[in-house]
């Protein structure tokens, strides 16, 4: 098994599709079939912009306001799908690097004061502690769908805040 922490910590912002989109739709119940098949926890689709981020939760909430008021809307495109084998890169597509992404990263970094140099893109399709064999079954089978993963588009709908301490299951949505 993976060893590894799987406990978030602070808050954390992320970029999210519109729900009810085909993109959402599809990776939504991928997201949930995998969790159904391996007790994996669930989440919404997200690409992670800041995490770890530290602070009182109404200072957190207005940089995060201002931080939304400071990006445009942009296109994401996923890449391939990865494992790292640690608990919250268990399984995901890699985001494509762009200047907008970028770009908006940057920003996050600023407003929030948080480090850049080890900030991977990407959207996770699984969290948990799988072994290399359930991986690699996923990426096979459940993954097979990992085809129309890569190359998908969808345009960032909305900047969430969310408080991401502990287990997944108690991670909280601030706000929009």
């Amino acid at each position: 098994m993976v060893v590894s922490a799987s406990l978030g910590k602070g808050y954390s912002v992320w970029l999210t599709l519109e729900a009810g989109t085909l993109e959402f739709e599809f990776l939504w119940k991928l997201i949930q079939e995998v969790s159904a098949r391996y007790g994996t926890p669930v989440f919404i689709p997200h690409v992670t912009l800041a995490s770890e981020i530290e602070g009182a939760r109404e200072e957190v909430l207005r940089k995060a306001r201002q931080l939304a008021f400071e990006l445009s809307s942009f296109v994401v495109e996923l890449g391939s799908v990865d494992s790292h084998g640690i608990y919250f890169q268990i399984l995901f597509a890699n985001v494509r690097q762009s200047n907008a992404m970028n770009a908006a990263r940057a920003a996050a970094c600023e407003v929030f004061q948080v480090n850049n140099a080890d900030y991977l893109p990407h959207l996770s399709l699984a969290y948990g502690e799988l072994s290399e064999a359930q991986v690699g079954n996923l990426e096979l089978t459940e993954l097979d769908e990992g085809r129309a993963v890569r190359n998908m588009r969808f345009l960032v709908h909305e900047l969430q805040l969310w408080h991401t301490d502990g287990e997944v299951a108690t991670w909280s949505h601030i706000a929009t």
